[in-house]
């Protein structure tokens, strides 16, 4: 895989972890009553519970090494992550300084 395409896919990668979490952070709290009310609904085996587990510790280990290596990219490209993300952030919020 070329230089380009594997850093134009980390990039992807990292723009989806990280607008995913920036998504599900603006989600509007719901009301104690609300929140009761599914938290009744849902009801989760411990079996499914312990595969979640599993699952998260895989994703969060993928996610770390796909950061690292985004960041060696960024840098090898001749720029500073902090400032790579700055502009990955305001190319999705226009109305965000940079």
């Amino acid at each position: 895989m070329t230089y380009t395409r594997k850093f134009v896919l980390l990039s992807a990668a990292f723009a989806f972890m990280f607008f995913g979490f920036v998504a599900q952070a603006q989600v509007q709290p719901q009301s104690p009553q609300k929140k009761m009310q599914n938290q009744e609904k849902q009801q989760i085996s411990d079996p499914t519970l312990q595969q979640f587990a599993g699952a998260l510790k895989v994703v969060q280990a993928m996610n770390e090494d796909i950061q690292k290596e985004m960041g060696k990219m960024v840098t090898e490209a001749g720029m500073e992550v902090e400032r790579y993300q700055e502009i990955a952030l305001a190319s999705q919020n226009p109305d965000a300084e940079g």
